[in-house]
């Protein structure tokens, strides 16, 4: 059986979100980027934006984007989640089984400020 992947959980600085190494996990809910998504979108040159625009990004929760080394940040791959777009615990589980399975055992931040508690 695999090891889980260390993952680290931030509810801070988004300006300093470029500068994270490693794989960086951010947002969506539905076609909406959560505001971690929108500071990596921003270092991006406004990509993540571009990509949930397009037809292949259908934002149900668990779905995700992951971008290797992503222009504008430190990151060794940056991953999209989508929780759906109004999360609910089932959702948030379907998304936090879909981190497990992009990190593929791999140490990761996960950036969610403003993300709802009670989800």
């Amino acid at each position: 059986m695999t090891a889980p992947a260390p993952l680290s959980f931030i509810d801070a600085d988004l300006d300093a979100l470029a500068g994270l190494g490693g794989r960086v996990v951010v947002f969506a809910q539905g076609k909406a980027l959560t505001p971690g998504a929108a500071a990596a979108d921003a270092a991006m040159g406004g990509a993540l934006t571009r990509a949930v625009g397009m037809d292949d990004w259908k934002g149900k929760a668990g779905d995700v984007l992951r971008i290797p080394a992503p222009a504008g940040m430190a990151a060794d791959a940056l991953l999209l989640v989508s929780l759906g777009d109004a999360p609910t615990g089932p959702e948030a589980r379907n998304a936090g089984g879909a981190i497990g399975a992009a990190m593929a055992g791999k140490a990761g931040t996960v950036v969610a400020p403003g993300l709802s508690p009670e989800i």
